[in-house]
């Protein structure tokens, strides 16, 4: 029989070994008892069949399982503070805590705790106090809560340890899908947690970089009276959950039809903004990202979770995620005068704006804004941020600008700027930078802003970040 990969490695220990340690154990933990009258003592342990108690991945997954109780206690308002700390132990990873409490209230928690779900029944919390003069383990029945389970049949777990129903080879199997399925989980959960963090770091390193001719930046926000650099900085903090959200349906997601996702994901950038607009005091600083780096954020997750990452992939995906979103937005749209800004252009000029931008999988941001961005990768962040802009702009029919000039002559003045920045020489010359002042005057002066064009500078930023995270891995 095949050795489950759970238990392919590791040292083995022996019947008697496990027996010696448990009892050192217990008069570790009595010793706590005795000098911590006031609070009580829980021992966190797992019950891992055979001789193989613990290697890295047994490890990772009691750390994993610790921090949930851990966060578990918080939520439930307890004190606690970890007073023994063993991960690795050849009889398995343990923990002592002294959690301030009734040992009764504490019972009840920790057998709460695991019941929580399959993977929580390999964790063995007992819960020690004073019983009629004697240090002792609670019994789960001191607190009425049902006997522990078997890891296979459902049967008390103490019924089938005593008839010997099942062989170690059996448990094992059964350990290691639990284990590799709460590992991955896990993974998940986290990945998606840091997927959360680089959307939100995207946005924050898009408004510091300067000048930016229309938009917010540290020095300037004529184009936007009623926004500033910090304004987005409080906008941005909140939207991390909603993105970590995103990613997480998207790591997670089993769904083949993807515009099923997208209509997920949508719900949830409503709520999204209005967390933005309560942040903000309902100033619309981040409509667009919301939409924008939610869609980017759910895609990588998609294709990282196939293991099918690479810029193409993610093009596609996005592009099969909002295959219907240009008819039902835009086509579909019968009443021209009750319509977004977006809407009315595409009636008036036929410009699909973000969203054919976003239905055709964003190839400014993967034709001009990578690339644009790799190449300029010996410049500084801020320099780099702008050269990027710059590319983005030069090829962006931008809604935004459109309707604050209301012509769209401002996108062939818009190119001519940037055109004169490229000749002399770009971000990087004194005269490329007169001339990107210069722009940013005129731009100011009339009201003008980029707005479309920042969005896609923060989509091409989180991408490059996803992607340098990816080649890290």
């Amino acid at each position: 029989m095949k050795i489950p990969e759970i238990f392919a490695t590791g040292q083995e220990v022996d019947t008697q070994t496990i027996r010696e340690h448990a009892q050192a154990r217990f008069q570790e933990l009595s010793m706590l008892v005795s000098s911590n009258p006031d609070w009580t003592v829980v021992s966190v342990a797992l019950n891992i069949p055979g001789s193989i108690k613990t290697n890295q991945l047994i490890q990772n997954f009691f750390q994993n399982g610790v921090k949930r109780f851990e966060n578990s206690l918080i939520a439930r308002g307890l004190t606690f503070k970890c007073q023994l700390q063993d991960d690795l132990s050849p009889t398995g990873p343990e923990r002592g805590y002294l959690i301030k409490g009734n040992p009764l209230l504490i019972k009840s928690h920790t057998s709460h705790f695991e019941e929580a779900n399959p993977s929580a029944n390999l964790f063995n919390l007992d819960v020690l106090a004073v019983l009629n003069g004697e240090i002792r383990t609670l019994p789960r029945e001191a607190v009425k809560a049902p006997a522990r389970r078997c890891l296979i049949c459902d049967k008390p777990a103490k019924f089938c340890q005593a008839q010997q129903r099942h062989s170690i080879e059996e448990l094992q199997t059964q350990v290691d899908r639990l284990i590799q399925l709460q590992l991955e989980a896990d993974r998940q959960g986290q990945m998606a947690q840091q997927f959360g963090k680089l959307a939100t770091q995207a946005l924050l390193e898009e408004v510091a970089i300067w000048p930016k001719p229309g938009l917010v930046d540290p020095l300037e926000h004529l184009s936007h009276p009623d926004m500033d650099h910090f304004t987005f900085i409080k906008s941005a903090l909140s939207l991390q959950d909603y993105f970590t959200k995103c990613a997480l349906v998207g790591l997670t997601t089993h769904e083949d039809n993807y515009q099923l996702v997208f209509d997920e994901i949508r719900q949830f950038g409503l709520v999204a903004e209005r967390e933005m607009n309560l942040a903000t005091a309902g100033v619309n600083t981040h409509k667009g990202a919301i939409f924008t780096l939610g869609i980017i954020a759910t895609a990588a997750g998609i294709i990282i979770n196939r293991d099918q990452w690479s810029f193409d992939q993610l093009k596609l995906t996005i592009q099969q995620m909002l295959a219907k979103l240009m008819h039902d937005d835009l086509q579909s749209q019968k009443e021209p005068t009750e319509a977004t800004a977006g809407q009315q252009q595409y009636h008036q000029y036929g410009l699909g704006g973000v969203r054919e931008e976003a239905a055709l999988g964003y190839p400014t941001v993967f034709n001009y804004g990578l690339p644009a961005y790799q190449a300029a990768a010996d410049q500084s962040s801020n320099d780099r941020g702008v050269t990027t802009l710059l590319a983005i702009a030069r090829h962006t029919m931008d809604s935004n600008l459109i309707k604050r000039a209301g012509n769209m002559d401002i996108l062939q003045e818009r190119d001519h700027w940037i055109d004169e920045i490229d000749a002399a020489g770009g971000i990087t010359t004194d005269l490329g930078r007169q001339k990107l002042n210069e722009m940013s005057v005129e731009f100011a002066r009339r009201r003008l802003s980029m707005g479309g064009s920042a969005d896609l500078l923060s989509a091409t930023l989180f991408i490059a970040m996803i992607d340098n995270l990816q080649n890290k891995m």
